[in-house]
């Protein structure tokens, strides 16, 4: 083999190891950046303990929380609510209204007003919610 061609194949196999080498660090460089860029993003990380028993797990925010259905309680007080001051068609909302100037601008008063309002503030705003004997009593 003529000496040329060997000094040939000798830079190729040089420039290739260090192709393969650059590429290598290219790699590790970019792990250790997105490893990185993911512990410093701002999320809630669930830390679980082996020890401690799955009752301590229930009481996490999304677990306590449950969807309410279209026939739930709260949501037929919300929707009673709704439909009262749609009906008194002096003002509708935009949505950026409280439930008292909601009721001011439309001019609503009254016992079964106040009652209704502190059913839909209850529904709406509490925590535990309303219970079916108090939307049957409301919808009366």
């Amino acid at each position: 083999m003529p000496q040329w061609i060997q000094n040939l194949f000798t830079a190729v196999m040089y420039l290739v190891m260090v192709a393969v080498g650059i590429a290598v660090l290219r790699a590790i460089y970019q792990s250790v950046k997105n490893a990185g860029k993911a512990f410093s993003e701002d999320e809630e990380d669930e830390v679980l303990f082996l020890h401690q028993g799955n009752d301590e797990r229930e009481n996490l925010p999304w677990r306590r929380e449950k969807k309410e259905g279209y026939l739930s309680p709260n949501m037929r007080i919300r929707r009673q609510y709704k439909k009262t001051i749609k009906k008194a068609g002096k003002y509708q909302p935009t949505g950026a209204e409280t439930p008292a100037e909601l009721e001011e601008r439309n001019e609503l008063s009254g016992d079964g007003m106040r009652r209704l309002h502190d059913g839909y503030e209850k529904a709406r705003y509490s925590r535990e919610g309303c219970t079916k004997e108090e939307a049957e009593a409301l919808r009366n």
